[in-house]
């Protein structure tokens, strides 16, 4: 398809935001125009760049380049929304302008999405490269769409620049929370993973570049705050739908207290692992020791907003363990000695 009909009818919208950008900005927009693939519209958001970003930009004679210019700066988050609610295609492929996009990217993510229904977002392989682009490492993430789903629950695993996206699917969950200024885009696949699957390509179809004005080495510490906070109210929303199929009838109480009682101590069972803690597993099995207190409450008063709550202020802590491994917070109150 010529790149005439390609910017009236985009079947896919390229979004790249860009804040002073200009080091990497060329090779950026030259890996997406260079893709084997035709048919999308990119959308280059300009964030009040201080820099010759904004020139680099309009230095382009290519009718599927389209600039749009924030007249002050608004975030990253904000940003991508801006350039969310102008795309025409749909599907939505990110692109950061500091990393590479491999020719096929788009022909490959195109047509794994037209024959995956059930996938809302598709990501890649990619390699770790440096100012130079020269390769560092590789990453990895090959997963079934069910293990991803898990592995999310713990830690962002997709590179957020390596995705393509369903255009209805964000517009429909309210794209970007605007209140996440860090960790927007795991706030997003974590919304997403609650209705649709989320799948990768085992393919090196992205380059991400590592170097010190990243936003991953900048802000690492407010990345991993609002990673928590991604994580704690998607919890909320998992115990919110199992509460709620209680409440409607579509599960059983006995049903409804042993998922959320299997839930919770595989996630513990699954961090005591990750932090090397092998000897806390048996110790959290204590848990299955209060089924019958849980069922008690859910079948015998119906307590559902009381249950609820409790249950939230559980998903708030970070662990169910303290560091010694010697008490734990249980779902109702009173205590529960192991042995």
């Amino acid at each position: 398809m010529q790149a005439s009909e390609a910017q009236s009818s985009p079947l896919v919208t390229v979004l790249m935001p860009v804040c002073d950008g200009e080091q990497f900005l060329r090779e950026a927009i030259d890996s997406i125009l260079a893709q084997t693939f035709t048919n999308f519209e990119f959308l280059i958001l300009d964030d009040a760049s201080m820099d010759s970003s904004r020139s680099i930009v309009l230095s382009y004679d290519d009718p599927r380049i389209c600039l749009l210019a924030n007249d002050r700066n608004l975030g990253v988050t904000r940003t991508l929304n801006r350039g969310i609610q102008q795309a025409r295609g749909r599907y939505v492929a990110r692109m950061d302008a500091d990393d590479l996009s491999m020719p096929e990217r788009l022909e490959r993510q195109v047509a794994h999405l037209d024959a995956n229904p059930d996938c809302a977002i598709v990501a890649t392989f990619a390699r770790i490269i440096d100012t130079h682009s020269v390769p560092q490492g590789e990453i990895c993430i090959d997963l079934s769409p069910q293990e991803l789903d898990w592995q999310l629950q713990f830690g962002n695993r997709l590179i957020h620049g390596a995705v393509m996206m369903r255009a209805d699917v964000v517009r429909r969950l309210g794209a970007y929370d605007e209140a996440m200024k860090c960790s927007q885009d795991y706030d997003l696949w974590l919304r997403i993973s609650d209705e649709h699957e989320i799948h990768t390509l085992p393919e090196f179809l992205y380059s991400w570049r590592q170097h010190g004005r990243g936003i991953s080495s900048l802000y690492a510490d407010e990345q991993e705050r609002y990673a928590t906070q991604a994580r704690v109210s998607a919890r909320r929303r998992r115990i919110d739908r199992i509460l709620t199929g209680v409440s409607e009838g579509k599960l059983s109480p006995t049903e409804g207290a042993r998922i959320l009682l299997k839930r919770m101590r595989d996630e513990d069972e699954y961090r005591a692992v990750l932090r090397e803690r092998r000897d806390l597993i048996s110790r959290l099995r204590v848990r299955i020791k209060i089924f019958d207190t849980v069922c008690y409450w859910f079948s015998e008063y119906r307590r559902l907003r009381e249950v609820r709550e409790i249950i939230r202020s559980c998903a708030a802590s970070a662990c169910y363990v303290d560091s010694a491994g010697k008490r734990m917070e249980v779902l109702i109150t009173g205590s529960a000695q192991p042995g």
